[in-house]
C-alpha cells in the first residue's frame, strides 16, 4: 500500500491531521524561499507562499469538524490576516507584470509613464517577508501542538472526502451560475475561491490529477478575470494633479487594453463554463473521486 493510500485508509481525523501537517510544512518551506529571495530575483517566491498558505487554510476549513481546536476560529483568523498582508503585494506583482508585457503595444511616448506607474506600484505594495516570518512561527507552533493532541479514533476518511467533494462541487456550480456579466466582480471572485477549495480538496488523491488539472484551468480563467477587475480598480484611482509625463493618457490606454483582456476572458468563460456547461465537468470530478476512493 502506498503512503498516499495509507493516509486515505486512516481515520478521518488522522488523515486530516496528516494533510494539515503536510500543508504547514509546505507553507514554512515556501516562506523560507521567500526570505531567501528578498532581492526580488525569484518572482514566483511570493506566489508560492500564497498558494501554500491558501492550501493550508483550505484544509483547515474543509476538515474543521475533525480537527477540533486545531482548526479553531482564532487560529484560522490569524492565518487569514497573514494572507491578507500579502494580497496587495501579490496584486502589485501581477499588475506590474501585465503592464510590462503591454509596453510594446503602447506608443513610445507612453512607455516612460507606464514605467513610472510600475515603480509606484512596487513602492506602494512592497512586502517585508521578515514580518511574515514571526507571525507564521507563532501560528505554526500553536497549530502543531493542537494537532499532537488530537484523538484519532474515529471513522474512515474516504466517505468523509466523498461527501466534502460533492458539497464543494455544488458550491462551485452555484457560484458559476451567479455570474451574469463581465463586470460581475463579486460573483467571479466567489466562483474563483470555490473552485480553488474544490481543487485543493481533491488534488491529494493521486488518481485525481486529471480533475485537478481541469479545475486549475477554470481557476486560471476566473483568476485572469479577477486580476483584470483588480487592475481596473487600481488604475481608476484619482489621477496625479501634475501630469507632466502624460500618465493620464497612458492610464487611459492601459484601461482600454485591460477592458479587452477582461472581455476576452469572460467570452471564454461564458463559452466553456457558464450557462450550465460546467455541470458536466463537476459531475465528472465527483464520479472520478468516488471511483478513486472505492478502488483504494
Amino acid at each position: 500500500m502506498s503512503s498516499q493510500q495509507a493516509w486515505i485508509h486512516s481515520g478521518a481525523t488522522g488523515a486530516a491531521k496528516r494533510l494539515v501537517e503536510a500543508r504547514l510544512d509546505e507553507t514554512e518551506q515556501a516562506l523560507a524561499r521567500l526570505l531567501g529571495n528578498e532581492n526580488g530575483k525569484a518572482e514566483s517566491a511570493l506566489h508560492d507562499f500564497r498558494v501554500a498558505l491558501r492550501r493550508l487554510r483550505s484544509t483547515l476549513r474543509a476538515y474543521r469538524p475533525w480537527l477540533g481546536r486545531a482548526a479553531g476560529r482564532k487560529l484560522r483568523r490569524r492565518l487569514a490576516v497573514l494572507s491578507d498582508k500579502t494580497n496587495r503585494g501579490r496584486d502589485a506583482e501581477v499588475q506590474t507584470a501585465w503592464i510590462l508585457a503591454s509596453l510594446e503595444s503602447l506608443p513610445d511616448a507612453s512607455r516612460e509613464a507606464a514605467a513610472t506607474i510600475v515603480r509606484s506600484l512596487g513602492r506602494q505594495y512592497r512586502i517585508d517577508p521578515r514580518r511574515l516570518e514571526g507571525k507564521l512561527e507563532v501560528v505554526a507552533k500553536k497549530l502543531r501542538h493542537r494537532l499532537e493532541n488530537l484523538d484519532e479514533r474515529d471513522g474512515a476518511f474516504a466517505p468523509v472526502l466523498r461527501v466534502l467533494a460533492r458539497r464543494h462541487a455544488d458550491e462551485v456550480l452555484f457560484c458559476l451560475d451567479r455570474i451574469e456579466g463581465v463586470d460581475d466582480r463579486g460573483a467571479v471572485h466567489a466562483a474563483r475561491i470555490a473552485t480553488k477549495l474544490l481543487r485543493y480538496l481533491v488534488e491529494p488523491v493521486g488518481s485525481m490529477k486529471a480533475s485537478s488539472d481541469e479545475l486549475a484551468e477554470l481557476q486560471d480563467l476566473l483568476g485572469e478575470l479577477h486580476d483584470a477587475h483588480v487592475l481596473d480598480a487600481a488604475l481608476s484611482e484619482p489621477r496625479p494633479a501634475n501630469d507632466a509625463n502624460g500618465s493620464a493618457q497612458t492610464i487611459d490606454a492601459l484601461l482600454r487594453k485591460n477592458d479587452e483582456r477582461a472581455a476576452d476572458a469572460y467570452e471564454t468563460l461564458a463559452r466553456s463554463w457558464l450557462g450550465g456547461k460546467s455541470a458536466a465537468l463537476l459531475v465528472s470530478v465527483i464520479e472520478r473521486a468516488e471511483r478513486a476512493l472505492a478502488e483504494i
